[in-house]
């Protein structure tokens, strides 16, 4: 037995991830070691569920990382960036009877 349902599900998230590592710092010759890494995920999930049995669901995350582990040679510093960004996409299909 099926009924018609048409239900359309949209689901917003924001992660954030922030990772703090090498925590040093030397006097004598001016160094900083510390490395910091921020990365945020934003994610889309939808689901769809056209019959009462049958449901169909996608996500899309979007992480994104920024992070101070290059020197710049102009002053010896640790500069705050843009590393990477990856797509991580996702399908799933639900029948139950």
């Amino acid at each position: 037995d099926y009924e018609l349902i048409k239900t359309v599900t949209l689901t917003p998230e924001l992660n954030a991830k922030v990772e703090a590592k090498d925590l040093k710092y030397t006097k004598d010759n001016n160094t900083n070691y510390n490395s910091v890494s921020l990365e945020i995920t934003p994610k889309l999930s939808v689901a769809y569920k056209p019959i009462s049995k049958f449901t169909v669901s996608a996500n899309a995350e979007l992480p994104i990382t920024l992070d101070n582990s290059r020197v710049d040679t102009t002053d010896n510093k640790k500069k705050f960036e843009f590393r990477n960004v990856q797509i991580k996409p996702s399908v799933n299909v639900k029948y139950e009877w």
